[in-house]
C-alpha cells in the first residue's frame, strides 16, 4: 500500500503511460471543455485587440468655425435681451448695403427714392416689393415673420441679380 501512495506503479501501467502521446491525451478530453476554452480565448483576443476589421481610424477633431460660434452666441444674447428691433434694423441696413453693391451704387447710403428709381431702371420691374420692404413699419416679432421678411429680401436680391 505504501509503495502505491509514494508513486510505485506496475510495469504494465508504466508501458501504457509511455505509449500515450499528447494527441491521445486530447482525444480523451471532452469536446465541450475544448470548445469553451477556445471560445474564451477568442473572446479575449477580440476584446484585447478590438480591431476586428483593421486598424482603428482616429477620430478627427471637429473644426470649429469661430465666426459661426460668435454669431450664434450673439444671437442668443440678443434673443434673451428681446432686441428684435435692433436685429431687424441691422439686417435691413445690411440688406440695403448688399442691394446697393449689386446695383453698382457702392457702399454710400442713398435716399430711398433714389434707390427705388435705380432698382426699377436696372430690373425693369415694379418697385412695389422693394418699396414695401423699405417703408415697412411692421417689425417682425417672431421667427416665422422674420423668416418671411428675409425671404422677401432674398427675392428682391434675386431679381436684382438676374
Amino acid at each position: 500500500m505504501d509503495e502505491y501512495l509514494h508513486g510505485y506503479k506496475d510495469s504494465g501501467t508504466i508501458r501504457e503511460e509511455v505509449a500515450q502521446t499528447v494527441w491521445h491525451y486530447f482525444l480523451k478530453t471532452p469536446l465541450l471543455i475544448l470548445f469553451l476554452q477556445a471560445l474564451v480565448v477568442l473572446i479575449f483576443i477580440l476584446w484585447s485587440g478590438n480591431r476586428r476589421f483593421g486598424q482603428a481610424i482616429p477620430v478627427t477633431p471637429a473644426i470649429r468655425n469661430n465666426s459661426e460660434v460668435y454669431i450664434r452666441a450673439l444671437a442668443s444674447v440678443l434673443e434673451k435681451a428681446e432686441s428684435v428691433e435692433f436685429v431687424v434694423n441691422y439686417l435691413s441696413q445690411a440688406e440695403q448695403k448688399q442691394l446697393r453693391s449689386q446695383l453698382g451704387l457702392g457702399d454710400q447710403a442713398l435716399p430711398q427714392e433714389a434707390l427705388l428709381t435705380v432698382w426699377e431702371k436696372q430690373t425693369q420691374q415694379s418697385n412695389l416689393s422693394l418699396r414695401s420692404l423699405l417703408n415697412s413699419q411692421k417689425i417682425p416679432r417672431n421667427n416665422i415673420e422674420l423668416k418671411h421678411w428675409l425671404e422677401q429680401w432674398q427675392f428682391v436680391q434675386k431679381i436684382s441679380r438676374d
